[in-house]
């Protein structure tokens, strides 16, 4: 789906895993792409508002299931500790 797969130039990336770049920096802006508010039927609604070839949708709807929302649910921390640690940060870089 929708995403990035490259730190964008002049970035610092401080959230990657093996599936994809969930978090980078450019001096005190911050970028994150996950939805941590999504529940499954918020995903499944979004999935199918997408103009994407049957493949991917296939795909992506099949990525909608309780093992993934239940890891997804943990994102949820993530965010709160990541907006804790850029209000502390008092607009320095990371």
């Amino acid at each position: 789906l929708d995403r990035v797969d490259e730190v964008p130039p002049e970035c610092t990336a401080f959230a990657v895993n093996d599936r994809c770049l969930h978090g980078f920096s450019y001096q005190s802006s911050y970028g994150v792409q996950f939805h941590p508010e999504y529940d499954m039927a918020m995903a499944r609604e979004t999935i199918e508002g997408k103009d994407l070839p049957e493949e991917k949708l296939r795909r992506a709807r099949e990525s909608v299931n309780e093992d993934n929302y239940r890891d997804a649910k943990k994102v949820k921390k993530l965010l709160n500790n990541f907006i804790e640690i850029v209000q502390e940060s008092d607009g320095r870089p990371l």
